[in-house]
C-alpha cells in the first residue's frame, strides 16, 4: 500500500511496447513486468507501428487505431477506476501531434489526474514554434498544457514538461536489466565500431561513415558495425560515404536479444552521434555503457548528462564528422584509454541506470503524484 490508501494505486499505462524495438516501447515493457509494490497496473497498448520506419509515417489503419485506442482507454477507466493515467506523448513531428491531440482531447476530462512520460523529447519546441491557426494552438494547449505531472529523462529535458505547464516536475533517468555478465568480452586484433538504432540520417549514420571513412583513408584498421533498421535510400547513402572501404563495413539489420548483446560485447568503442529530433538521452548509449565500452556521442538533449566528457567518453557536436573521427582515433589508437574509459562507463552504469532504481523511481512518482 502507498501512503495512508487502504488498497493499491492503480496507474492506467497507455503506450507502446514491442514491437518496434525502439527505446520508449522497451521501457514501457520493463515498466510493465518489473515487480512495483503497491501499484496495481494495466495497460493500453499503442501499436501505431511495427517497424522503426513506420514511426511517423500516416496510414489509413493508424488512424483506425487511434478511434480504437481511444475506446479501450474510455472503456479501462470507466472499469479500473485509476488514480493515475500514465500517457508518454510521441514526440515533436506533425503525425504524433496530431495523434496525441485527438487521443487527450477526448480522454483528459475523464482523467482523475494525468501524467506524461516524456521518452520523445522536442514538444515544448512545437509550442515555442508557434501555430499558423489560432486554432491548432488553442487544441495543442488544451490537449498537453496542465498536466499533474510530466516525467523527464534528464535535466536539459526539463522544458518538454515546465514550457508545457505540467503542476510537477520529476527527472528519472532510464534504467536497463544488466545483460552484460552473460557475455564474455573477445579480445579482437581489429578493433571495433559500433553504431545501434534505427538508421535514421538525424541518428547521425551518414555522418559515422564519413568520419570512419577518413579514419581509414588515414590508414587506421577497424571495423564499423551498424544495427538497426534502415528507412529506403539510407543504405545506400552509407554505402556511397564509405566508398572503397565497403569491406569494413557491416550493416546487420535488426537484431534482437543475444544476437544484439553479442554485437556489443565484441565491439570495443559505441558511437552514437545523433541530432534526432525527438532524442532525449538514448537507451543505447546505456546499452554500450553496461557492456564497458567508451561512448563517443554528441552534445545533443540528455546525451551530456548520461556520457562524462573525457571520462566515460567523448561528446562532440553533431553533424561534425571531423571532431567525431579525431576522437575515434583517439580511442582506436590507445587500448590503455579505452579500457579506462570502459571502466568509467560500466561503473556510471551500474550506479546511475540499473532497472531496479527506475522502476522504484517511478513507483515514487507515481505515489507523490497522488498523495
Amino acid at each position: 500500500m502507498l501512503g495512508n490508501s487502504s488498497r493499491p494505486l492503480r496507474v492506467l499505462i497507455i503506450g507502446q511496447t514491442p514491437p518496434p524495438f525502439g527505446g520508449q516501447a522497451r521501457m514501457i515493457q520493463a515498466l510493465l513486468d518489473h515487480p512495483m509494490p503497491g501499484i496495481e497496473r494495466r495497460h493500453v497498448r499503442l501499436a501505431y507501428s511495427r517497424e522503426m520506419t513506420d514511426i511517423g509515417k500516416v496510414t489509413f489503419g493508424k488512424v483506425l487505431h487511434l478511434f480504437g485506442t481511444v475506446v479501450r482507454v474510455l472503456w479501462a477507466i470507466t472499469t479500473f477506476r485509476p488514480d493515475v493515467v500514465y500517457y508518454p506523448p510521441g514526440g515533436p513531428n506533425r503525425a504524433p501531434v496530431i495523434r496525441d491531440v485527438l487521443t487527450l482531447l477526448a480522454i483528459r476530462p475523464f482523467c482523475r489526474r494525468l501524467v506524461f512520460h516524456f521518452h520523445a523529447g522536442g514538444l515544448a519546441d512545437v509550442w515555442r514554434r508557434g501555430f499558423r491557426s489560432r486554432i491548432a494552438a488553442a487544441l495543442f494547449r488544451r490537449a498537453f498544457f496542465g498536466a499533474d505531472a510530466a516525467i523527464v529523462l534528464a535535466e536539459s529535458n526539463r522544458p518538454d514538461g515546465e514550457v508545457l505547464e505540467a503542476r510537477l516536475v520529476f527527472v528519472v533517468p532510464n534504467g536497463i536489466p544488466d545483460e552484460a555478465g552473460r557475455f564474455a568480452r573477445e579480445p579482437r586484433e581489429v578493433p571495433g565500431v559500433l553504431f545501434v538504432g534505427v538508421h535514421l540520417e538525424s541518428k547521425g549514420v551518414v555522418v559515422l561513415a564519413e568520419a570512419c571513412t577518413h579514419l581509414w583513408d588515414e590508414g587506421l584498421d577497424f571495423t564499423l558495425t551498424m544495427v538497426g533498421d534502415r528507412p529506403e535510400g539510407v543504405e545506400e547513402r552509407i554505402r556511397a560515404a564509405v566508398g572503397r572501404h565497403a569491406d569494413r563495413l557491416r550493416l546487420c539489420g535488426v537484431l534482437l536479444g543475444d544476437d544484439k548483446w553479442r554485437e556489443f560485447a565484441m565491439a570495443d568503442v559505441f558511437c552514437f552521434p545523433t541530432f534526432f529530433e525527438a532524442e532525449t538521452m538514448g537507451v543505447v548509449a546505456l546499452e554500450g555503457m553496461m557492456f564497458g565500452l567508451p561512448i563517443v556521442a554528441t552534445r545533443w538533449r540528455g546525451l551530456p548528462e548520461v556520457v562524462e566528457d573525457g571520462v566515460t567518453g567523448y561528446l562532440v557536436e553533431p553533424r561534425d564528422a571531423q571532431a567525431l573521427a579525431d576522437r575515434l582515433r583517439t580511442l582506436l589508437l590507445d587500448l590503455k584509454r579505452r579500457a579506462e574509459m570502459g571502466k568509467a562507463a560500466r561503473q556510471r552504469f551500474e550506479q546511475r541506470y540499473g532497472i531496479d532504481g527506475h522502476v522504484e523511481r517511478m513507483r515514487e512518482v507515481f505515489a507523490d503524484v497522488v498523495f
